[in-house]
């Protein structure tokens, strides 16, 4: 008899453990769901916030006149929407236009960002009206792979106007291809090709 109830103790433990090591991996499972799904939605942001979106042009940001322009520069940025390899075979390039605002105080006014094709004709203009970029602030255009519009001489023309002396902005294209094992990346700068400039309080 005392066997029977030793027996039937340890069967009733066994199976309360079994229940409870049930209950301890549903509880896991859910918890590693919750994560899961968590992690998806964390990298979902994460990638929209990676994802490339074009400049837009600030409301209200105005034009400044010409009495407040302290700086004016127009800068040229050769582009290549493709290279040639093998025998003059074209090798397509996705092009990245930067315009990155150096100074950690000040903004300046992106007044225009026109993309011109080999032949020097105007293939789209990227601003309707002109942006302020805030200090340390980059905005972005890209020429995607398949957009051979502007071809391997194409260029960007940047115009910007600041009312106060800022530093020198980085504007530059980074050029990146590849295809099967074969990649090309490289970084062409921007050259000033005019400028403007007038001590505060002066006229231009």
């Amino acid at each position: 008899m005392n066997d029977e109830r030793t027996l039937e103790f340890v069967l009733g433990m066994i199976r309360r453990f079994q229940a409870l090591a049930l209950w301890l991996i549903l509880l896991l499972v859910a918890a590693l769901l919750v994560v899961t799904v968590g992690l998806r939605s964390s990298l979902g942001r994460f990638q929209d916030d990676l994802h490339y979106r074009p400049p837009q042009s600030t409301e209200g940001a105005g034009e400044p006149l010409a009495e407040d322009i302290v700086i004016a520069q127009t800068v040229y940025v050769p582009v290549y929407s493709h290279v040639y390899v093998h025998d003059g075979k074209p090798y397509p390039l996705t092009a990245t236009l930067s315009i990155r605002n150096t100074d950690p105080h000040k903004s300046f006014l992106v007044k225009s960002v026109r993309y011109y094709d080999s032949k020097g004709k105007l293939v789209q203009s990227y601003l309707e009206r002109p942006m302020r970029l805030a200090p340390l602030a980059t905005t972005e255009v890209l020429v995607e792979e398949g957009d051979v519009r502007g071809g391997s001489g194409a260029n960007f023309i940047v115009e910007w106007v600041s009312e106060e002396l800022v530093t020198q902005p980085v504007i530059e294209a980074v050029m990146i291809g590849a295809t099967s094992q074969q990649g090309i990346s490289f970084v062409c700068s921007g050259t000033v090709i005019a400028e403007t400039r007038r001590d505060a309080g002066a006229g231009l």
